[in-house]
Parts: C-alpha cells; structure tokens; sequence
C-alpha cells in the first residue's frame, strides 16, 4: 500500500508539472516567476512548500525524539519567526520592485560586486539545503520503499528536475499546491494511526512542558534558541522564500501569503512617491515610460 500510494502522488506530481509547463510559453519572466501571477492559495503553497520538506521534517522528528520536544519545535518556530516577518516588513515591497531573483535587489542596491558575492553565497548555502533534502529523502525511499539509498535520491532528483526544468515557476507553484495537501492529509492520518495503534508516550524531561530545554544550556537551551534565531532571521533573505514572494500577483497577494497582519495603511501622499523602480524614486517627478514599464503602467492606472 504504501509504494502504491507514493507510486500515485509521485505520478500526478509529474503530470501537473509538465503539464502547467505550457505557461512558460519560452517567456524568462514565466519561467522564473510564474509571470508575476500567481494567486494567493498558490503563493502560500509555495511558502509552506519551502518550509515543510523533508530535511525539516525528518530533521524535526529525529531531534524530538533524541533531544525533546524543544529541539525539534525550534525548526518549525523559526521558519514561523521568518515567515511573519518577512510579511510584516519585506513582502510587500520586495514584491513591488519587481525582481526576478534576489541577487537582483543586492545589484540595485550595492552594485554588481555585492550582487555576484551575494550569488555566490546564496548557491553554497542551498547546495547545503538541497543535500539535506536528498539524503533525507533518499533514507525515506530505502526504508519504507525497500530501494537503496542511491536509487531513491536519484529518483527524487530525475522526477523534480523533470518537471521543473521545462515548467519553472509555474510547475512549482502548482505541484507544491499537491504536496501540501498531500503533506497535511498525511501527517493528520499518521498522528491519528500512531496514537491508535501506539498510543502516545512522552518521556520525561522530554515534553513540551519541559522549559528546561529553553532555559537550561546542559538540556540544549543555547542550541535550540540559536536555531530559532537563526532560522527566524536569517531565512529571510532564503532564495526559496523570496522567488515566491517575487511571483505573487500583487504586493498584498505577497503579504498575505506569509500569514501577517495587514500593515499599517500608509499616507496618501506617501503612496503616490512610491515607485518599484528606482530611477523613479530618485526623481521628484512622476515616471515616464523611458523608467520603466511597470512604473509606466502604475502611472497611467492612477492618472
């Protein structure tokens, strides 16, 4: 039952894929981010996606289990952390400038030499995420599927490139929409197998009530807040977050996906000296279509 079930969410992962792939349309802007376009049911799908793979999963439940409650909750607390923030102060205006990447704000801001260290950085530090993946998922296909280890990352790696190569953004979008239904529906009937079957047991001193993890640096205190920190913080700027808050259709579509609050509405006048482009910001005039299209387009909507 269970190579038959993965058997068939696998297959209509691949499917959906290659066939939203046809929106690309050969347009480099649809490939990378989805053409600005997409919905919010999409954009949050595509967040929680990068949130809930199978290095912070397994991660997760491997820690809880040898370290307590704490060590584990620490992964997800801090991706939560970064996610509310990144809705509260950069979604909007991260989306409004209209980036294809995020080394593109690093070059408007800094300079091609920031921009090209800061790519540089960014493909270490996910070459490192991308590896947890694999070997996480790799172990999952040898022990539930009875593959080796090396033909379950290979197959992992054969069917994502499959669909994400031809699809890009578009693919993602849609079959991490599947994933996380197929994620939350599974999660729900294991936690409900478990405790019926099993019963559910917490050791002591390893539970959620055990404060001692978050206060006490001989129980992991120091590690487990330095994770939060570290994920809460320093995920903002995650290349994984940020190409879908660069795809969502609109500023609030980008805010709203991250589950934040609204913001405080801004003034009137503050609203009209604002302009994606930053040749536009840095005249007092209004934009003219030789700035750029999208502030040409917000012109002529608010003439």
């Amino acid at each position: 039952m269970i190579i038959i079930g993965v058997a068939i969410g696998v297959l209509l992962v691949l499917a959906v894929g290659l066939a939203v792939a046809r929106k690309v349309d050969g347009d480099s802007t649809n490939f990378l981010v989805a053409g600005r376009s997409l919905a919010l049911p999409l954009s949050a799908a595509g967040l929680m996606g990068q949130a809930v793979d199978s290095n912070a999963t397994l991660g997760n439940t491997d820690l809880s289990a040898s370290l307590g409650f704490w060590a584990g909750a620490s992964l997800p607390l801090g991706l939560g952390v970064c996610l509310l923030l990144t809705g509260i102060f950069f979604a909007r205006p991260m989306n409004r400038m209209g980036l294809l990447s995020l080394p593109d704000f690093y070059r408007i801001k800094y300079g091609r030499g920031v921009e090209l260290a800061a790519s540089l950085l960014m493909i270490f530090s996910f070459c490192i995420l991308l590896a947890g993946n694999l070997v996480a998922g790799g172990f999952l296909f040898e022990r539930f599927l009875g593959t080796s280890y090396t033909v379950g990352v290979l197959l992992i790696v054969g069917v994502v490139l499959a669909y994400t190569v031809t699809g890009g953004m578009f693919s993602d979008a849609y079959t991490a929409f599947i994933q996380m239904v197929i994620t939350v529906v599974g999660s729900t009937a294991l936690l409900i197998w478990v405790g019926v079957t099993y019963g559910i047991t917490v050791p002591e001193g390893m539970g959620p009530f055990d404060l001692g993890q978050l206060t006490d640096p001989a129980q992991g205190a120091t590690i487990n807040w330095a994770t939060l920190v570290a994920l809460g913080i320093g995920d903002i700027v995650a290349i994984d977050f940020m190409q879908r808050i660069f795809s969502a259709r609109s500023p609030e579509t980008a805010r709203r996906a991250c589950s934040s609050p609204p913001p405080v509405r801004p003034s009137s006048a503050s609203r009209t000296r604002w302009w994606p482009c930053p040749a536009a910001r840095s005249s007092a005039a209004r934009p003219t279509a030789r700035c750029c299209s999208r502030c040409w387009r917000a012109t002529r909507r608010r003439s």
